[in-house]
Protein backbone atom coordinates (compact mmCIF):
# COMPACT_ATOMS: atom_id res chain seq x y z
CA UNK A 1 0.00 0.00 0.00
CA UNK A 2 2.31 2.57 0.62
CA UNK A 3 4.24 1.93 -2.50
CA UNK A 4 1.16 2.86 -4.13
CA UNK A 5 0.65 6.27 -2.59
CA UNK A 6 3.71 8.14 -3.75
CA UNK A 7 2.67 8.01 -7.49
CA UNK A 8 -0.52 9.54 -6.04
CA UNK A 9 0.96 11.86 -3.99
CA UNK A 10 2.81 13.29 -7.29
CA UNK A 11 -0.13 13.61 -9.08
CA UNK A 12 -1.52 15.61 -6.55
CA UNK A 13 1.67 17.78 -6.74
CA UNK A 14 1.15 18.69 -10.58
CA UNK A 15 -2.35 19.06 -10.74
CA UNK A 16 -1.93 21.91 -7.98
CA UNK A 17 0.92 23.19 -8.90
CA UNK A 18 -0.04 24.10 -12.80
CA UNK A 19 -2.95 26.15 -11.97
CA UNK A 20 -0.57 28.17 -9.14
CA UNK A 21 2.09 28.93 -12.43
CA UNK A 22 -0.55 29.92 -14.95
CA UNK A 23 -2.14 32.03 -12.59
CA UNK A 24 1.65 33.69 -12.00
CA UNK A 25 0.46 36.37 -14.23
CA UNK A 26 -2.33 38.94 -13.69
CA UNK A 27 -5.03 38.61 -15.89
CA UNK A 28 -4.89 42.60 -16.46
CA UNK A 29 -1.80 41.56 -18.55
CA UNK A 30 -2.80 38.20 -20.14
CA UNK A 31 -5.40 40.03 -21.55
CA UNK A 32 -3.86 43.02 -23.07
CA UNK A 33 -1.07 40.91 -24.49
CA UNK A 34 -3.84 38.74 -26.69
CA UNK A 35 -5.11 42.33 -27.60
CA UNK A 36 -1.46 43.71 -29.36
CA UNK A 37 -0.84 39.77 -30.61
CA UNK A 38 -4.28 40.39 -32.15
CA UNK A 39 -3.20 44.05 -33.42
CA UNK A 40 -0.42 42.97 -34.63
CA UNK A 41 -1.79 40.50 -37.10
CA UNK A 42 -4.24 42.71 -38.20
CA UNK A 43 -1.86 45.77 -38.72
CA UNK A 44 0.55 42.85 -40.83
CA UNK A 45 -2.58 41.89 -42.80
CA UNK A 46 -3.50 45.39 -43.91
CA UNK A 47 0.26 46.28 -44.67
CA UNK A 48 0.74 43.40 -46.59
CA UNK A 49 -2.70 44.25 -48.31
CA UNK A 50 -0.95 47.53 -49.04
CA UNK A 51 2.33 45.88 -50.50
CA UNK A 52 4.43 47.13 -47.49
CA UNK A 53 5.71 43.51 -47.24
CA UNK A 54 8.99 44.92 -45.09
CA UNK A 55 6.40 46.66 -42.42
CA UNK A 56 3.96 43.77 -42.58
CA UNK A 57 6.86 41.35 -41.65
CA UNK A 58 7.89 43.30 -38.91
CA UNK A 59 4.09 42.81 -37.48
CA UNK A 60 3.98 39.22 -38.23
CA UNK A 61 7.23 38.93 -36.19
CA UNK A 62 5.66 40.23 -33.66
CA UNK A 63 2.47 38.08 -33.46
CA UNK A 64 4.36 34.85 -33.91
CA UNK A 65 5.98 35.46 -30.45
CA UNK A 66 5.77 32.97 -28.21
CA UNK A 67 3.71 34.81 -25.34
CA UNK A 68 1.08 35.13 -28.35
CA UNK A 69 -2.07 32.63 -28.69
CA UNK A 70 -0.96 29.22 -30.30
CA UNK A 71 -3.88 29.98 -33.06
CA UNK A 72 -2.56 33.77 -33.74
CA UNK A 73 1.06 32.37 -33.62
CA UNK A 74 -0.17 29.67 -36.21
CA UNK A 75 -1.63 32.16 -38.65
CA UNK A 76 0.87 34.56 -38.14
CA UNK A 77 3.71 32.19 -38.58
CA UNK A 78 2.04 30.92 -42.24
CA UNK A 79 1.84 34.51 -43.15
CA UNK A 80 5.59 34.90 -42.59
CA UNK A 81 6.72 32.05 -44.90
CA UNK A 82 4.33 33.59 -47.77
CA UNK A 83 5.68 37.13 -46.85
CA UNK A 84 9.55 35.72 -47.76
CA UNK A 85 8.88 34.16 -50.72
CA UNK A 86 6.59 36.96 -52.08
CA UNK A 87 9.29 39.70 -51.10
CA UNK A 88 11.79 40.99 -53.65
CA UNK A 89 15.47 41.31 -52.95
CA UNK A 90 18.14 43.04 -54.79
CA UNK A 91 22.16 42.37 -54.84
CA UNK A 92 24.49 45.31 -55.61
CA UNK A 93 27.17 45.57 -57.51
CA UNK A 94 29.80 48.32 -58.42
CA UNK A 95 32.56 48.54 -60.46
CA UNK A 96 35.66 51.30 -61.11
CA UNK A 97 36.10 52.64 -64.50
CA UNK A 98 38.45 49.59 -64.39
CA UNK A 99 35.95 46.89 -64.49
CA UNK A 100 37.52 45.87 -60.60
CA UNK A 101 34.78 45.23 -57.89
CA UNK A 102 34.03 48.23 -55.51
CA UNK A 103 32.51 47.62 -51.57
CA UNK A 104 33.35 51.22 -50.67
CA UNK A 105 30.31 52.47 -52.17
CA UNK A 106 27.23 54.25 -50.20
CA UNK A 107 23.82 53.43 -51.92
CA UNK A 108 20.70 55.83 -50.93
CA UNK A 109 17.24 54.77 -51.70
CA UNK A 110 14.76 57.66 -51.76
CA UNK A 111 16.70 59.77 -49.72
CA UNK A 112 18.01 57.29 -46.83
CA UNK A 113 20.65 55.13 -46.83
CA UNK A 114 20.02 51.39 -47.60
CA UNK A 115 23.61 50.58 -47.85
CA UNK A 116 26.92 51.73 -46.39
CA UNK A 117 29.06 49.21 -48.01
CA UNK A 118 28.94 46.87 -50.40
CA UNK A 119 29.10 43.64 -49.03
CA UNK A 120 27.32 41.20 -51.66
CA UNK A 121 24.48 40.16 -49.09
CA UNK A 122 21.07 40.10 -50.62
CA UNK A 123 18.81 43.71 -48.99
CA UNK A 124 15.66 42.85 -49.26
CA UNK A 125 12.58 45.88 -50.55
CA UNK A 126 9.10 46.11 -51.33
CA UNK A 127 7.84 45.42 -54.38
CA UNK A 128 7.68 48.75 -56.58
CA UNK A 129 9.53 51.65 -57.74
CA UNK A 130 12.76 52.52 -56.44
CA UNK A 131 14.98 55.21 -57.00
CA UNK A 132 18.81 54.36 -55.97
CA UNK A 133 21.96 56.68 -55.79
CA UNK A 134 25.60 55.18 -55.79
CA UNK A 135 27.68 57.14 -54.13
CA UNK A 136 31.96 56.97 -54.93
CA UNK A 137 34.73 59.07 -53.91
CA UNK A 138 36.22 58.67 -56.80
CA UNK A 139 34.03 59.50 -59.23
CA UNK A 140 30.40 61.44 -60.35
CA UNK A 141 27.20 59.74 -58.76
CA UNK A 142 25.17 57.38 -60.52
CA UNK A 143 21.06 57.15 -60.05
CA UNK A 144 19.24 54.37 -60.94
CA UNK A 145 15.37 53.87 -61.76
CA UNK A 146 14.21 50.25 -60.81
CA UNK A 147 11.05 48.09 -60.33
CA UNK A 148 10.81 45.16 -58.40
CA UNK A 149 8.17 42.74 -58.32
CA UNK A 150 7.12 40.51 -55.93
CA UNK A 151 8.55 37.07 -55.57
CA UNK A 152 12.06 38.79 -57.78
CA UNK A 153 14.63 37.19 -55.41
CA UNK A 154 18.24 38.43 -55.57
CA UNK A 155 17.87 40.13 -58.77
CA UNK A 156 21.50 41.58 -59.63
CA UNK A 157 22.02 45.35 -60.41
CA UNK A 158 25.22 46.10 -61.35
CA UNK A 159 26.68 49.65 -61.96
CA UNK A 160 30.31 51.09 -63.38
CA UNK A 161 31.27 54.18 -62.46
CA UNK A 162 32.91 56.23 -65.33
CA UNK A 163 36.59 58.26 -65.04
CA UNK A 164 36.48 61.76 -63.66
CA UNK A 165 36.38 64.17 -66.07
CA UNK A 166 39.71 66.09 -66.34
CA UNK A 167 40.60 69.10 -64.56
CA UNK A 168 39.28 72.56 -66.54
CA UNK A 169 42.31 74.42 -67.04
CA UNK A 170 42.88 77.39 -65.14
CA UNK A 171 42.64 80.52 -67.69
CA UNK A 172 44.74 83.15 -66.82
CA UNK A 173 42.85 86.46 -65.19
CA UNK A 174 42.95 88.84 -68.47
CA UNK A 175 45.90 91.56 -68.60
CA UNK A 176 45.75 94.94 -68.19
CA UNK A 177 45.31 96.50 -72.40
CA UNK A 178 48.76 98.15 -72.74
CA UNK A 179 49.03 101.84 -73.38
CA UNK A 180 48.45 103.39 -76.76
CA UNK A 181 52.20 103.88 -78.33
CA UNK A 182 53.44 107.35 -78.71
CA UNK A 183 54.88 107.30 -82.49
CA UNK A 184 57.44 109.89 -83.56
CA UNK A 185 55.86 111.15 -86.77
CA UNK A 186 53.03 113.41 -84.92
CA UNK A 187 55.28 114.52 -82.43
CA UNK A 188 57.76 115.66 -85.32
CA UNK A 189 55.29 117.19 -87.43
CA UNK A 190 53.66 118.70 -84.47
CA UNK A 191 56.68 120.65 -84.16
CA UNK A 192 57.33 121.35 -87.87
CA UNK A 193 53.53 122.81 -87.50
CA UNK A 194 55.09 124.91 -84.30
CA UNK A 195 58.28 126.04 -85.87
CA UNK A 196 56.09 127.42 -89.35
CA UNK A 197 53.47 128.96 -87.13
CA UNK A 198 56.27 130.84 -85.46
CA UNK A 199 57.52 131.71 -88.76
CA UNK A 200 54.60 132.76 -90.34
CA UNK A 201 53.98 135.27 -87.30
CA UNK A 202 57.52 136.65 -87.61
CA UNK A 203 57.52 137.17 -91.49
CA UNK A 204 53.83 138.43 -91.47
CA UNK A 205 54.92 140.94 -88.75
CA UNK A 206 57.97 142.11 -90.24
CA UNK A 207 56.13 142.12 -93.74
CA UNK A 208 53.30 144.64 -91.80
CA UNK A 209 56.09 146.98 -91.03
CA UNK A 210 57.71 147.25 -93.74
CA UNK A 211 54.71 147.54 -95.88
CA UNK A 212 53.68 150.40 -93.46
CA UNK A 213 56.78 151.90 -93.56
CA UNK A 214 56.42 151.95 -97.54
CA UNK A 215 52.95 153.22 -96.87
CA UNK A 216 54.37 156.47 -95.02
CA UNK A 217 57.16 157.09 -96.70
CA UNK A 218 56.75 156.34 -101.03
CA UNK A 219 53.25 155.29 -101.39
CA UNK A 220 52.34 155.31 -104.27
CA UNK A 221 55.73 155.89 -106.28
CA UNK A 222 57.81 153.03 -104.24
CA UNK A 223 60.07 150.99 -106.77
CA UNK A 224 59.86 147.88 -107.31
CA UNK A 225 63.36 147.27 -105.49
CA UNK A 226 61.61 148.20 -102.43
CA UNK A 227 58.47 146.62 -102.73
CA UNK A 228 59.74 143.12 -103.69
CA UNK A 229 61.32 142.81 -99.88
CA UNK A 230 57.70 143.09 -98.87
CA UNK A 231 56.19 140.28 -101.18
CA UNK A 232 58.85 137.85 -100.45
CA UNK A 233 58.13 138.17 -96.63
CA UNK A 234 54.57 137.63 -97.30
CA UNK A 235 55.17 134.74 -99.55
CA UNK A 236 57.08 133.36 -97.17
CA UNK A 237 54.62 134.33 -94.72
CA UNK A 238 52.22 132.19 -96.15
CA UNK A 239 54.31 128.97 -97.22
CA UNK A 240 54.81 128.54 -93.80
CA UNK A 241 51.36 129.11 -92.20
CA UNK A 242 50.70 126.46 -95.41
CA UNK A 243 53.06 123.69 -94.32
CA UNK A 244 52.32 124.82 -90.36
CA UNK A 245 48.64 124.09 -91.31
CA UNK A 246 49.18 120.61 -93.50
CA UNK A 247 52.03 119.57 -90.42
CA UNK A 248 49.57 119.95 -87.56
CA UNK A 249 46.66 118.32 -89.62
CA UNK A 250 49.04 115.14 -90.60
CA UNK A 251 49.66 115.38 -86.95
CA UNK A 252 46.31 115.59 -85.54
CA UNK A 253 45.39 112.44 -87.87
CA UNK A 254 48.47 110.03 -87.12
CA UNK A 255 47.83 110.52 -83.17
CA UNK A 256 43.98 109.50 -83.15
CA UNK A 257 44.65 106.72 -85.44
CA UNK A 258 47.75 105.47 -83.70
CA UNK A 259 46.81 101.54 -82.69
CA UNK A 260 45.62 100.72 -79.24
CA UNK A 261 47.73 98.18 -79.22
CA UNK A 262 51.76 99.02 -79.33
CA UNK A 263 52.24 95.51 -81.63
CA UNK A 264 50.29 96.58 -84.72
CA UNK A 265 52.12 97.85 -87.28
CA UNK A 266 50.95 101.60 -87.30
CA UNK A 267 48.91 103.29 -89.89
CA UNK A 268 50.39 106.28 -91.99
CA UNK A 269 47.99 107.10 -94.68
CA UNK A 270 47.05 110.26 -94.21
CA UNK A 271 44.47 113.55 -95.87
CA UNK A 272 45.12 117.49 -95.72
CA UNK A 273 44.37 120.56 -97.32
CA UNK A 274 46.25 123.88 -96.56
CA UNK A 275 46.18 127.41 -97.93
CA UNK A 276 48.77 128.14 -100.51
CA UNK A 277 49.80 132.06 -101.89
CA UNK A 278 46.66 132.44 -105.16
CA UNK A 279 44.77 129.20 -103.76
CA UNK A 280 45.10 126.05 -101.36
CA UNK A 281 46.54 122.59 -101.85
CA UNK A 282 45.44 119.04 -100.76
CA UNK A 283 47.99 116.36 -99.49
CA UNK A 284 47.12 112.58 -99.34
CA UNK A 285 49.64 110.36 -98.29
CA UNK A 286 49.83 106.15 -97.29
CA UNK A 287 52.11 103.44 -97.60
CA UNK A 288 52.62 101.74 -100.99
CA UNK A 289 51.20 98.50 -101.33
Amino acid sequence: MRLLQAPLCLLAFAFVASPGAAAAAPPEDLAAQKQACADASEQGQELRDQGKLLAARERFLACAAEACPPIVRKDCAGWLDDLDERTPSIVLDARDPAGKDLTDVRVLEGGRVLAASLDGKAIALDPGEHHLRYEWSGAPAIEEHVVLREGERRRRLTVRFAAPAPPAPEIPAPLAPPPRPLPLAPLVLGGVALAGGAAFAGLAASAKADYDDLDATCAPRCTSDVIEPVRTKLILANVSLGVSVVSLGVATFLWFDRPADPRAKPRTTAFAVAPLPGGAAAFFGGPLP
